[in-house]
């Protein structure tokens, strides 16, 4: 949250309306499988999002192996943490440990579940949108929400389920979802 506030504070200096982030497909596996392994919804399988606001994520179907290749065959300076290569956290453990692992049963693991995330957010956006819709029919006001059950419960579930999660957030109480 500290990072992202920071680019928001310097775009809004720079009269910015984008922010441009580094994540790249490995990354995006990372966090697929992190969420994956924490039992997350689909809306963790959809990974790390190419736009949410004001953050773009250019990279986000480019491999960690073709971006150096570039910047190599390009004189490309960049920055690498150190700690990416340390144990010290799940994403790491992830990254040197579980990752290798799955390429040699999967060599094209990385690109499967990049795919998959993909598919994964058509597939949440669609639920989203529809959940949307249904929400849109009940009666909102002063945090107290009126329901028409009949809508609910003619819903799609899954539907249902995100409008229930949408409800209580309008509410002011946490979904559980």
């Amino acid at each position: 949250e500290l990072r992202y506030d920071f680019l928001r504070d310097a775009a809004s200096k720079l009269g910015a309306d984008k922010i441009a982030t580094a994540h790249h497909m490995n990354d995006n596996v990372e966090t697929v499988i992190m969420n994956a392994c924490r039992g997350a919804s689909v809306k963790g399988m959809c990974g790390i999002p190419p736009v949410r606001d004001e953050f773009i994520r250019p990279l986000i179907d480019t491999s960690r192996c073709e971006i150096e290749k570039y910047a190599g065959e390009h004189g490309l300076a960049y920055a690498t943490d150190a700690t990416n290569f340390e144990l010290c956290c799940r994403r790491n453990a992830v990254r040197l440990q579980l990752l290798p692992e799955m390429r040699k049963l999967y060599p094209d693991v990385d690109m499967l579940l990049n795919r998959f995330s993909a598919v994964a957010r058509l597939y949440n956006q669609a639920v989203q949108c529809q959940a949307q819709t249904l929400v849109s029919t009940c009666d909102i006001k002063n945090g107290e929400v009126t329901v028409n059950a009949a809508d609910l419960t003619a819903a799609d579930e899954a539907v249902a389920a995100r409008a229930f999660e949408l409800l209580c957030r309008i509410a002011g109480a946490d979904s559980m979802l």
